[in-house]
């Protein structure tokens, strides 16, 4: 995910044979949906999202590597989260990767009163992939 064009939802990348075009925001889109179906039914399978370099700030406390981040996702002080995608803004990052940040609503416990978030996140990908990413940076807020 090299020579992106800003300001644009589809950014070219060259490879060593040819130039491809690809929709940023479709994968962004993807990526979330999968991620937060995911930590909806099977949170334990977030751990192959992350590295030892992997950073999560969750509510303004910082956790690094798999170990730590996977230890806070699954102690969470509430049984059932659910995501719900209001926005998903992409840009194309300097290392090859992609900026995420989406804002939404949470259900938690199936409560019927929703709590907004905000989460942005810098996801690589694997060898050159344009499907299959981990991520290097999660930020995590609620705003009430």
């Amino acid at each position: 995910l090299q020579e992106a064009a800003v300001g644009s939802s589809t950014t070219a990348v060259e490879s060593s044979t040819q130039s491809t075009v690809l929709d940023i925001d479709e994968i962004g889109k993807t990526f979330m949906e999968k991620y937060y179906d995911l930590f909806q039914n099977d949170r334990a399978k977030l751990e192959s999202y992350y590295r030892e370099y992997s950073c999560l700030s969750f509510e303004g406390q910082g956790f690094q590597g798999p170990k730590q981040i996977m230890n806070k996702l699954r102690n969470l002080p509430v049984k059932s989260i659910q995501h719900t995608p209001k926005t998903i803004d992409v840009q194309p990052s300097g290392c090859g990767g992609l900026m995420l940040y989406v804002t939404g609503e949470l259900r938690l416990d199936s409560t019927d009163n929703p709590v907004r978030f905000l989460h942005s996140m810098h996801i690589v990908p694997l060898e050159g992939s344009t499907t299959d990413f981990w991520i290097n940076n999660d930020i995590f807020r609620l705003q009430v």
